[in-house]
């Protein structure tokens, strides 16, 4: 699992849940029958450090539209009181964490609204390929990836890419497909660990994307996501899941 921050939704489970028990409550299910369906998925029956992100996350997702099940803000609440949740963060991390936990402890002790119907979400999607190379503009740099695989999911299509080392210049870009992934500067990274992002669109891929020529062969450095490859001298890559929007924010929190 993916965390790349301390707020309620900023890790894979916590955005996975909101999602999924939206959708079930688009489908017709009630508050208690969507929590039982993934209280059973995530196996998040017991209030353990493992749930820690299950429970405060889905209480979030429910008080919003006032969709609420049995027992969820009160389990959530038990968390965040439970001093097991900040002493599992960094120091700097968990004074951050402990200001999300805060804000949330507050809107949930308010009463939630009259449930508010909610439309099933488009599937997301994506038209790049991998072994693509493309220039992303965020806003504030431009960014060069490599597109290492397409995953899908019920929720759709995801690009998995992986941030290059590239100097900036137009004329590098000829040798892109050559180009080496940027380090992870992460704490907990593995030796070696590139920066890799399975992004998610909103609801499909930025339209400034600019594509390049450049498709990866057989020279172009290789890269692994699972201990079950063993191919020599593959770099492990990160697997972090922002939205394209959210990108520089998260590389910006990431030191890079």
């Amino acid at each position: 699992m993916g965390t790349w921050g301390t707020g309620i939704f900023d890790n894979d489970d916590a955005g996975d849940v909101r999602e999924e028990f939206r959708d079930l409550i688009a489908a017709g299910k009630s508050a208690d029958e969507a929590t039982a369906g993934l209280v059973e998925s995530y196996g998040a029956a017991d209030v353990d450090l493992e749930d820690h992100n299950f429970w405060p996350a889905l209480a979030a997702t429910q008080h919003s539209p006032g969709h609420v099940g049995t027992g969820v803000i009160e389990r959530a609440i038990t968390i965040i009181d439970d001093p097991a949740e900040l002493e599992r963060w960094d120091p700097s991390d968990a004074r951050r964490r402990r200001a999300a936990l805060k804000k949330l402890r507050s809107r949930l002790q308010m009463k939630p609204r009259s449930p508010k119907r909610l439309r099933a979400r488009r599937g997301v999607d994506t038209a790049l390929e991998e072994g693509q190379h493309l220039l992303f503009d965020t806003g504030t740099r431009v960014l060069l990836l490599r597109v290492l695989g397409v995953s899908t999911d019920k929720g759709g299509r995801y690009p998995f890419v992986m941030l290059l080392d590239w100097d900036g210049t137009e004329a590098s870009l000829e040798q892109a497909h050559r180009l080496p992934g940027r380090l992870d500067p992460g704490k907990n990274r593995r030796e070696g660990e590139r920066m890799g992002m399975k992004l998610i669109g909103e609801p499909d891929d930025p339209p400034s994307l600019r594509i390049l020529a450049n498709v990866s062969d057989e020279d172009t450095p290789t890269s692994r996501r699972t201990i079950d490859d063993t191919r020599p001298h593959a770099n492990w890559v990160a697997g972090w899941v922002p939205r394209w929007s959210q990108v520089d924010e998260f590389l910006q929190e990431r030191g890079v």
